[in-house]
């Protein structure tokens, strides 16, 4: 399934279709993210980063639906694990994939990552009216790593709660 999502995004890109590749580098604990303007027909925008260590990667995707104006239909945007060259290739592991809306603000999504190099791969058609300037959808990504709490900080955490469980049930 992956080789076929991977294989779409590069046909429509030969084919003439909207394409951006933003590089946001290595992540760290901040919030990387971008509002995106796209032309009139199908797009597909490729987000690079790369991991130093073990994170819990955090991502959300809106559209602005704002009165037919700015309108996206079939958003997706999906996480891939890099296995080579930069960006989509065959050989790409894809990790998740989910669809947005202009409800989708809140709704965000969340996996475990390794080192190395990761992209998202978002794609949709901007099929709003248009703003006079060529623009006929916007979209917004975020994304944040949190770091993996250490296994001391976790055992501290899970004895807290069995603390608090044990002396609920003693006060009973």
């Amino acid at each position: 399934m992956n080789k076929i999502l991977t294989a779409v995004g590069l046909a429509l890109a030969a084919m003439g279709a909207s394409a951006a590749t933003y590089n946001w580098g290595p992540l760290a604990a901040q919030v990387d993210s971008n509002l995106s303007y796209e032309a009139a027909g199908q797009f597909t925008d490729v987000y690079l980063f790369s991991l130093g260590g073990a994170n819990n990667g955090v991502s959300s995707v809106v559209s602005l639906d704002l009165s037919q104006v700015f309108d996206i239909s079939n958003g997706t945007y999906s996480l891939w694990k890099d296995q080579g060259a930069a960006g989509p290739s065959a050989d790409d592991i894809e990790l998740g994939s989910w669809t947005f809306s202009g409800t989708t603000g809140s709704t965000s999504h969340s996996l475990m990552l390794g080192s190395g190099s990761y992209y998202y791969l978002v794609t949709g058609t901007a099929d709003g009216s248009g703003d006079g300037a060529g623009h006929a959808g916007i979209y917004s990504i975020a994304a944040a790593v949190l770091p993996v709490p250490e296994p001391a900080s976790a055992a501290l955490l899970l004895a807290g709660l069995i603390g608090a469980v044990v002396r609920r049930r003693v006060q009973r």
